[in-house]
């Protein structure tokens, strides 16, 4: 989901490019990277046609050049971007029964789904309330209907539940404001929003909403992430339904212009103006010549911003979210395959002429692109701190200009609740490529490790677990090298440490250059390393940007040595939420037992942490420490 900061600069943005200078669509289709958005009226005031840059893909209002038509290939009337192309996962499954049948337990199935009782997982007995910054949340069920309140002091806000979001991990609850302190014309009561508890399925119990706004410290102004204020309100059909629900490719091309410009592997246009008046009963789209420039204008920022709704197909991620609408395959299954690409008598593009619409590694890629793409605080180094903005990720690092995304990932079959692989299947998939390294000889030499130890596989090296991904740290899909200049320099999770947390960065240095040759800027590392000689791994554990002491702390409980719990037990008074998730997760790991036995939890206040750490230290230290 959307920060609210990258929410703004995102309609910023939109707003700028529509009000850019004109732009030449036919030698945008035919040439590099494409210029800035543009708008060109036949007559002034009005828009004959008008044409609307996003890096590569464009939006034609009015006319479509024939410029743009002749790089067109010709693809008849086949169409699978409108909502009437779309048939349906259960249309689907009449021919595709094994898949059909895995994908229903796939996370993508229930990434969003209707408030009934075989959905919600939840306890909603009224006997799991959570206490959380002096209020609380409560949850309950009558008859058919979900509710939860949040209340503090005066303060008390009723709300029903009306969607899930998720099932792998937490499940999140979207619903609308029954009452509340707001005025009755205020948008929560009739707009279903985010709200502000969500359930860990794994420990069962009620922990606060995460990831909806950027987190802040507890000695800020934490106003954002806190229930009882101002977090509450976050339009989920205009910060998240694009991803997490199937619209139609047009609907879709409308709300995401700017990540489908962005990510597409080739240029493309689609004529806004006629999929609208075909499509969205729009009637400015009715007569397209007579639309006003900044009629024109404000009506595209209101289908990127989502204030004239798209029409949700299926909620939940179905089959034609990837496949795109099989309404022509379904009709000749024998001979009219699915197209990977946006195809229609609307769209104009400039494909390559064999295979076009295949499932061709370029088609593949941008299917999971549109998604797993975005803006996530970065690690010193420039790699995303936390998990769903893989394809962004990967496009950092290596491999990806032949690796596609379901060479690793089978996107019919649900992964369960950790990747169910062994290490070398997992080997194995590098292997493929990188043959050289298949003699356990020649892979010793370069990893200078034993065959089967942990510094021997491939993904501890070059794709080490340090994304937060809820409830545990998964691997980064930034494929690149443990020597990374940037990730060394600047102190950033280093695939060295996080297996030998008990060594210096000094240690680390030495090892590679005398195994790999490489330097690094002295002046870089005294700047960005508080000491280096002292372990790492404890160094990490007081590192500066929060996400670096999740990674430490949940590797410390990964490798469970009693002797790391005296520099491993401040992470849980840490002043960020997340890290204290983690921390008690890697305490318990550590001490093989659970912190509530001395009524440690980390959603505790500051004051409450006070008065419980100092028993927990005594308990798992020993009186006096």
């Amino acid at each position: 989901m959307l920060s609210r900061r990258r929410r703004m600069l995102r309609a910023f943005l939109v707003l700028v490019l529509v009000l850019a200078g004109s732009v030449y669509a036919g030698l945008w289709l035919r040439q590099g990277p494409a210029p800035g958005a543009g708008s060109e009226p036949a007559v002034p005031g009005f828009s004959s046609s008008r044409f609307f840059s996003f890096e590569r893909f464009g939006l034609w209002w009015g006319e479509v050049s024939p410029e743009a038509r002749a790089y067109t290939l010709d693809t008849g009337r086949y169409s699978n971007i409108e909502p009437a192309d779309y048939m349906g996962a259960q249309e689907c499954g009449k021919c595709h029964k094994e898949k059909f049948q895995s994908w229903s337990r796939h996370a993508h199935r229930w990434m969003n789904a209707r408030a009934s009782a075989d959905h919600i997982r939840g306890d909603f007995a009224g006997r799991n309330a959570i206490a959380y910054l002096g209020g609380k949340g409560r949850f309950w069920r009558q008859g058919d209907q979900f509710f939860m309140a949040a209340e503090r002091g005066l303060v008390k806000r009723v709300f029903k539940i009306n969607r899930t979001i998720g099932s792998r991990y937490f499940q999140y609850y979207v619903g609308q404001q029954l009452s509340g302190p707001e005025p009755a014309d205020d948008p929560r009561y009739r707009v279903d929003h985010v709200l502000p508890f969500g359930y860990w399925l794994a420990k069962r119990q009620w922990v606060p909403t995460v990831h909806i706004n950027d987190e802040r410290s507890e000695d800020s102004d934490n106003s954002l992430n806190n229930p009882y204020e101002s977090f509450l309100f976050s339009d989920y059909d205009r910060r998240c339904s694009q991803c997490h629900t199937t619209l139609a490719m047009g609907d879709w091309l409308l709300r995401s212009p700017d990540v489908a410009g962005h990510y597409s592997p080739y240029r493309f246009t689609m004529a806004l103006s006629d999929y609208l008046e075909r499509n969205r009963s729009t009637p400015l789209a009715q007569a397209p010549a007579r639309a006003g420039n900044r009629e024109v204008d404000d009506l595209l920022r209101q289908l990127v911003e989502n204030s004239l709704p798209a029409p949700i197909l299926h909620l939940g991620i179905e089959c034609e979210t990837c496949h795109n609408g099989g309404r022509e395959h379904v009709a000749d299954p024998e001979h009219v395959p699915p197209h990977f690409f946006p195809t229609s008598p609307l769209i104009q593009a400039r494909l390559p002429q064999e295979n076009p619409h295949g499932r061709t590694h370029d088609n593949v890629n941008w299917i999971c692109a549109r998604c797993h793409n975005g803006g996530r605080p970065l690690f010193p180094g420039g790699i995303a701190t936390w998990n769903s903005v893989e394809y962004s990720d990967a496009m950092r690092g290596g491999c990806y200009s032949q690796l596609k995304c379901i060479d690793c990932h089978d996107p019919h079959k649900a992964t369960g609740a950790t990747w169910p692989h062994s290490e070398e299947h997992d080997d194995g998939l590098c292997l493929r490529c990188h043959q050289v390294y298949r003699e356990a000889r020649i892979r010793q030499q370069h990893t200078h490790h034993a065959p089967g130890r942990e510094g021997d596989r491939c993904m501890n090296c070059h794709m080490p677990r340090i994304n937060e991904g809820l409830d545990q740290l998964v691997r980064t899909h930034t494929i690149c090298s443990p020597t990374r200049t940037a990730t060394i320099e600047e102190n950033g999770p280093n695939a060295c440490n996080l297996c030998h947390l008990d060594r210096s960065i000094n240690w680390t240095l030495g090892y590679l250059g005398d195994w790999y040759g490489r330097r690094y800027d002295e002046g870089l590392i005294e700047r960005h390393y508080s000491s280096r000689i002292e372990p790492l791994g404890r160094v990490w554990l007081r590192h500066p940007f929060q996400a670096m002491r999740l990674v430490a702390a949940s590797t410390y409980g990964r490798q469970k040595r009693a002797e790391d719990l005296p520099a491993l037990l401040p992470i849980l008074d840490d002043q960020f939420l997340l890290n204290r998730q983690f921390g008690q997760m890697a305490v318990e790991a550590v001490c093989g037992r659970s912190l509530e036995n001395w009524s440690y939890r980390f959603t505790l206040s500051p004051e409450e942490r006070a008065a419980v750490l100092p028993r927990v230290r005594a308990a798992l230290l020993g009186p006096g420490n």
